[in-house]
């Protein structure tokens, strides 16, 4: 039964690390996905600063508009890699706290598991003991027999020799 137990306890467990792992190396690809993004769209602002279509070399109205657009989209990019960060790390803690939580499980079975094993010592010291001083007294009363039976037979061989003796 324990064994049972403890085979459906391991795959619940893998699953869900494996689930964390996953989630975890999920946010991580979007971080840097987001990332790369971000990089692209920097690249096209910095384009779109250097640009001077306007009559005497400056920045057009459109020039202008798309500097503006672009930094938007970097903004709602960078909004959406600081949400991407946060579900990182709430991926790393989660992973953090189930692994603690599996360690934590694994220990209370193991200290179950420990406590069980020291009383079934204990018992079996304690039959131990009540053998042995079933042995010793078992050795007395033996002890106690063969004295008997000694001392018995020297009787007998006694009242065997006087009985001899008066014939």
């Amino acid at each position: 039964m324990t064994r049972t137990i403890l085979i459906v306890f391991i795959l619940f467990f893998s699953g869900i690390v494996q689930s964390f792992a996953q989630s975890l190396d999920q946010a991580r690809k979007e971080l840097n996905t987001l990332l790369v993004q971000r990089s692209s769209l920097f690249q096209e602002w910095k384009r779109n600063v250097q640009e001077r279509n306007a009559f005497f070399g400056g920045q057009s109205k459109s020039d202008l508009k798309q500097v503006i657009a672009t930094q938007q989209k970097i903004i709602e990019l960078d909004n959406r890699i600081m949400d991407a960060i946060d579900k990182l790390n709430l991926a790393k803690t989660s992973s953090v706290i189930e692994k603690r939580d599996s360690l934590s499980s694994q220990t209370f079975r193991f200290n179950n598991d420990q406590t069980r094993l020291q009383n079934i010592i204990k018992r079996k010291d304690d039959r131990i003991q009540i053998l042995k001083e079933d042995i010793r007294y078992h050795e007395k009363v033996e002890n106690t027999l063969k004295g008997a039976f000694v001392l018995s037979m020297a009787i007998l061989i006694a009242l065997g020799l006087w009985i001899w003796s008066k014939r």
